[in-house]
């Protein structure tokens, strides 16, 4: 019984371990975007700025809000809605209207901030790892 433990407790930090990785290539999307975006609307540099400040700002927001989140409700509801509005932002970013892409931006940004935490901790002190409910 403690080796099947010890197998969830390997695959979660695996899922943990690649959903990280790919969040963080989901993150650098807007940059070979901007080129597109800018011919596509005729952004002046302001307004194509805006996207890196939405990214961020929204981020710093998920980061505070999944530290409560998760003392309240554990950390797989802050994983599942965080990659669901990363999946969500990246699926809609080419939209039709600037401030359509700025709010798929936004929600991407807040999903990374949801997500990001757990598996920097889990990652970080492994006896968090130990301490997890599988």
């Amino acid at each position: 019984m403690p080796e099947r433990t010890t197998g969830s407790k390997t695959g979660l930090l695996a899922i943990l371990f690649v959903g990280f990785i790919l969040s963080g290539i989901a993150t650098t999307i807007v940059g070979p975007m901007l080129p597109v975006f800018i011919r596509k609307w005729s952004l002046d540099d302001g307004q194509a700025g805006l996207f890196s400040s939405v990214q961020f700002l929204s981020a710093l927001v998920g980061t505070l809000v999944s530290g409560a989140w998760m003392a309240w409700r554990g950390y797989r509801p802050s994983l599942v809605a965080g990659y669901a509005l990363i999946g969500y932002g990246l699926a809609t970013l080419n939209a039709s209207t600037h401030v359509n892409a700025l709010a798929a931006t936004a929600a991407f940004g807040l999903g990374y901030g949801l997500i990001t935490p757990e598996p920097t901790c889990t990652l970080r002190r492994p006896e968090a790892l130990a301490a997890l409910p599988c």
